[in-house]
């Protein structure tokens, strides 16, 4: 615990050490002088109403990009310390893994095969595939494995998808309540023999958690030039910023699959999503009511990542949408339980769960001051001295989208490839200008998300999967 506080306080003192210096150049707004004390024009001299409307509402998004500069680079720090096991345990604590599975008769079965080899005792887990509406042969290839299978058929005009498939399921099942924790888990994922062990031991030595995501890797590291761009997009997250939070005693990120949740929850609280992102809103909801979520970096799940563009896109755009429904729907309660929080942990905890709802921002932001910067070049000079800035941005922005991707490359590699006959070097600058390329093609889909939120979230776009998983991948 005294670990947790001093990290935090270190935290802290980082982040507004970095803000302090990057508002030190925004000062010319304020006092009329640059970084080095040399007098500018302010802002208020314009002669134009429209410029100083203008100018002066960049300069608020400006602001709150360069604190998410600055609290996503202090943060970062935490997540080059590497991770440690939780001190191995008996088996005690008993899981349910469920499953949703619409249409995956390429993939279910080699899933359901690989949990039958878990490092874990068989009378402490159950697996329950959900048929969701299949149209397909997956329930039929499932009938001869010792799971249980809940056909879900909806009425015609019913919401569907994932989120009200696992509804559906909790309303209507109990065998589910008979484990401590529910494991929910995508059709195509593929988890590692020993993700339960490691789960057991976690829950074992942080009682007091409620939710727990899992690593999540990637098991077609190489298929395609997108896949690898992802690949390294969640070996990035994972590493900077899921373990960082987790070792700084804050809540972390619910990925959607992967992820470990105390059943006791479920039957306190039920089931209600309202998006198509039913991770974020848990996510949220455990954040507003000062639940304790972590990460677990060696509990891993091996995802598929998409191949397309087109698939990538419609995946993207249905996340996007859910991701800015939670966020514009949940943002005031988020600001008004902060007053609330018992503890620094816990305020920081729901300052991070808000930076997070809008962190989709940053890129937009970005491309509007930089597309502003160049058509209004003259007056731009007005509101900041906007090269001293400029300078300090691309040194701490080199760092995130640099020097960072390269250390998370070459450390979680490892872990979700390991063929021998690849050429390493190639495979690195694929997984390096593939981040790049997978993070521009997510603009545009959050564009659309941001500005279609607002429907209603029950026509679910099913992802097709169909890669299967190989030793080594």
């Amino acid at each position: 615990m005294k670990k947790t506080v001093i990290y935090n306080l270190a935290f802290l003192l980082l982040f507004f050490s970095i803000f302090l210096l990057m508002s030190r150049i925004l000062t010319g707004t304020v006092v009329g002088t640059d970084i080095f004390g040399k007098h500018i024009e302010m802002a208020t001299d314009l002669p134009n109403s429209f410029y100083k409307i203008f100018l002066f509402s960049l300069f608020g998004l400006i602001t709150f990009d360069i604190l998410a500069v600055c609290y996503y680079v202090s943060l970062s720090f935490w997540g080059l310390l590497g991770a440690k096991k939780y001190p191995d345990q008996k088996p005690v604590h008993k899981f349910h893994i469920i499953i949703p599975a619409k249409d995956e008769g390429e993939v279910i079965e080699q899933t359901v095969q690989t949990l039958a080899n878990l490092n874990y005792p068989a009378e402490l887990y159950t697996i329950t595939v959900i048929a969701d509406n299949c149209e397909d042969d997956t329930f039929q290839r499932l009938q001869n494995y010792p799971i249980f299978i809940f056909e879900n058929k909806s009425e015609r005009n019913a919401p569907r998808g994932k989120p009200h498939a696992l509804r559906s399921y909790f309303s209507n099942c109990k065998e589910w309540m008979d484990a401590d924790y529910l494991i929910i888990l995508d059709a195509d994922n593929i988890m590692h023999p020993d993700y339960l062990y490691q789960m057991n031991n976690q829950f074992i030595a942080m009682p007091e958690l409620v939710c727990s995501q899992g690593y999540l890797g990637s098991k077609n590291v190489t298929s395609s030039f997108l896949a690898s761009g992802y690949s390294a997009s969640y070996f990035h997250a994972n590493r900077i910023y899921q373990l960082a939070k987790a070792k700084l005693g804050w809540n972390t990120t619910i990925g959607g699959t992967g992820f470990a949740l105390s059943t006791d929850y479920i039957i306190k609280h039920g089931w209600n999503p309202r998006s198509y992102t039913e991770d974020f809103e848990l996510q949220t909801e455990l954040a507003i009511s000062g639940k304790k979520t972590s990460w677990n970096h060696h509990a891993i799940i091996y995802d598929e990542k998409p191949n397309s563009l087109r698939v990538s896109t419609k995946q993207r755009t249905r996340w996007a949408q859910g991701h800015w429904f939670v966020a514009f729907s949940s943002i005031l309660v988020q600001f008004f339980t902060l007053i609330r929080s018992k503890s620094l942990r816990e305020l920081n905890s729901r300052i991070e769960n808000i930076f997070y709802s809008f962190s989709m921002l940053s890129p937009l932001l970005g491309l509007i001051i930089t597309i502003s910067a160049l058509i209004f070049k003259s007056e731009y000079n007005y509101v900041l001295p906007i090269w001293d800035l400029v300078l300090l941005w691309i040194l701490l922005d080199s760092y995130r989208f640099i020097a960072l991707p390269i250390f998370t490359i070459f450390n979680e590699l490892p872990k979700n490839f390991q063929a021998k006959k690849t050429n390493r070097f190639k495979l690195f600058f694929q997984l390096w200008i593939g981040m790049y390329y997978a993070s521009i093609t997510y603009i545009y889909p959050q564009i659309i998300g941001f500005f279609t939120c607002m429907r209603k979230q029950n026509k679910w776009v099913k992802t097709k999967h169909s890669v299967k998983y190989q030793e080594g991948h």
